[in-house]
């Protein structure tokens, strides 16, 4: 019996990628400069502090959010 990591254990759309950092890319036109901003949304937390941890998944339903226009 193999164990799932943590990532594949979280709740995606069907047509979002599994590959966090490829989302990401695909959602933000700075990428990388937004990964190392804290945002107040997230808690005042780096997005990038959010990758691989459980609470990636708030990370995704942010970019979620901002792939369909929808802000806070």
């Amino acid at each position: 019996m193999s164990s799932a990591s943590p990532a594949h254990l979280l709740d995606r759309d069907p047509d979002e990628t599994a590959d966090i950092e490829r989302l990401i890319a695909e959602v933000v036109p700075d990428a990388e400069a937004w990964k190392q901003t804290p945002n107040a949304v997230l808690g005042g937390k780096r997005p990038i502090d959010l990758v691989h941890t459980p609470q990636e998944q708030v990370l995704r339903e942010l970019l979620r959010a901002a792939k369909h226009g929808m802000t806070s």
